[in-house]
C-alpha cells in the first residue's frame, strides 16, 4: 500500500535528482536510490526497517547530502520497489539478498558509513561482521535479532499480530516517539500500520522467523569498526532483554545511547536530530582513525 507520506517522500528524491539503480540478487531484483552528495565524508548507506521503504529516509538524506559524497538507500527484498517473491521470505533469504546488494554496490567503493534501523540494523550488523573491510563506521538504531531468554521468537512476534484499528493504535503508540505519538496523529499512523502489518509479504516474513534468526554474541563482540547503537527510551516495540543483549555484548569501545525522545524509527520521527547524530559520530570517529576525508572513490 502506497500512502500519502510514501508519495511525498518519493517526490523529494525525484526533485533532487536521485537515480534508481537495480541489483540482481539471487532472490530477485533490488531497488536502490543513489543520490550524489557534496561533502567530504565517505559514502553513506541507509537501510530501513520492516514494512518501510527507502524513500522514508528523505528527511535524513536532505540533512546529510551536503556532508557525504554519496548516499545509497536500498529497498529491502519484498519492500518498496524491490522484487516481491511469491513464497514467504525467510530470515536467511532476506540477509543473503542484503549481502548481495551491498557487495554489488560497494565493489570498488571506499569503506562506507552503514546505518540500519530495526530489521535494517540486524542486516547491517551481520554485514559489518561478515565484511568489516567494507564498513568504515556502523550506526544502528533498535536493531532486530537481540537474543531472548524468557520467551521464544514466536512469543515475541505475537506483538506484531495486528488485525483491528485499536490494535494498530496501540502498536503505533509503542512504536513512535515525539509528536507522532500523540492523538490524533496516532490514529492516522495506525491506518498505515494496519495495512503494512497485514501485507502478505510482511506477514509471511514475520511468520518465517524463529530462534535461529537471533544474533550470536560473536556478531557483536567481533565488530572492529567504530560503532554507535541508538535505542530510544520511547521504543516500546523492543523487549528489555533484547536491549540487554546488545549492552552486554557490544565491543568495549562501542557507544550505546538512549535518546529520550526516540521511538523505534527516528529516521521518520526525528530525521534532523538523527542526521546530526550520525554526522557528529562519523566526523569524530573517522578523523580520529586518520581516514582521509578527501580521498576519491570509483563509481
Amino acid at each position: 500500500m502506497t500512502t500519502f507520506i510514501d508519495r511525498l517522500t518519493a517526490g523529494y528524491f525525484s526533485m533532487v535528482g536521485a537515480r534508481s539503480r537495480w541489483v540482481d540478487a539471487s532472490a530477485g531484483r533490488i531497488h536502490v536510490l543513489d543520490l550524489d552528495g557534496t561533502g567530504d565524508l565517505p559514502t553513506l548507506v541507509l537501510v530501513h526497517g520492516m514494512s518501510a521503504r527507502s524513500t522514508h529516509f528523505a528527511g535524513v538524506a536532505h540533512r546529510l547530502r551536503a556532508h557525504y559524497r554519496r548516499i545509497l538507500i536500498p529497498d529491502l527484498l519484498g519492500h518498496g520497489r524491490s522484487f516481491v517473491p511469491d513464497e514467504p521470505i525467510s530470515g536467511p533469504t532476506m540477509q543473503q539478498a542484503f549481502n548481495e546488494t551491498l557487495d554489488a554496490l560497494l565493489d570498488g567503493v571506499e569503506p562506507v558509513v552503514l546505518y540500519g534501523n530495526s530489521l535494517g540494523g540486524y542486516g547491517a550488523i551481520r554485514y559489518a561482521h561478515r565484511s568489516p573491510e567494507r564498513v568504515a563506521a556502523l550506526i544502528v538504531n533498535s536493531p532486530g535479532g537481540g537474543a531472548l531468554r524468557s520467551l521464544s521468537m514466536q512469543d515475541y512476534l505475537r506483538r506484531f499480530d495486528v488485525s483491528t484499528h485499536q490494535q494498530a493504535v496501540d502498536f503505533a503508540r509503542d512504536y513512535l516517539g515525539g509528536p507522532l505519538r500523540r492523538m490524533p496523529l496516532r490514529h492516522l499512523v495506525a491506518r498505515g500500520v494496519l495495512a503494512q502489518l497485514q501485507d502478505p509479504t510482511v506477514r509471511g516474513f514475520i511468520n518465517s522467523l524463529d530462534d535461529s534468526d537471533f544474533l550470536e554474541q560473536r556478531h557483536l563482540q567481533e565488530l572492529s569498526m567504530p560503532t554507535l547503537m541508538l535505542w530510544g527510551q520511547k521504543d516500546d516495540i523492543m523487549h528489555e532483554e533484547q536491549r540487554r543483549f546488545f549492552v552486554d555484548n557490544l565491543p568495549e569501545d562501542a557507544l550505546f545511547e538512549q535518546p529520550e525522545s526516540y521511538g523505534h524509527a527516528p529516521y521518520i520521527e526525528y530525521p534532523v536530530h538523527l542526521a546530526d547524530r550520525i554526522l557528529a559520530f562519523c566526523d569524530r570517529q573517522l578523523k580520529a582513525r586518520g581516514i582521509d576525508l578527501n580521498a576519491s572513490e570509483t563509481r
